[in-house]
């Protein structure tokens, strides 16, 4: 009987340090895109990129509001901002749109493609 408690105490404490792994990994990998969006991703090269990134050219609102740190507000300014001035050829551009500042360029530039 000790034994089969020591086991059974052995697997709860296992089941425990796996539990708190992913909760850990959950936790410093950010979401991508808002939740019940596209998959999610910390780094990745230019072909995941263009993949997955939203393009700001060509993007409705609806489509940047779902992008992390771009508000309604924003994205409702990005797609005016396009429509009165032409596409974005830079991303630094998106610093003429209100709403948007370097920290926030900063913070959608790994989720945002120009094409």
């Amino acid at each position: 009987m000790r034994e089969r408690s020591a086991q059974q105490v052995l697997l709860a404490v296992g089941l425990l340090v796996v539990a708190a792994v992913i909760a850990y990994q959950t936790a410093k990998t950010p979401s991508l895109f808002l939740e019940g969006s596209t998959p999610t991703f910390t780094e990745y090269t230019a072909a995941e990129k263009s993949r997955y990134a939203v393009n700001v050219n060509a993007a409705t609102a609806e489509e940047l509001a779902g992008v992390k740190y771009i508000t309604e507000t924003m994205a409702e300014n990005i797609v005016s901002y396009r429509t009165q001035n032409g596409r974005f050829y830079a991303e630094s551009e998106l610093l003429n749109v209100q709403g948007i500042g370097e920290v926030t360029l900063e913070k959608i530039r790994p989720y945002i493609t120009l094409d």
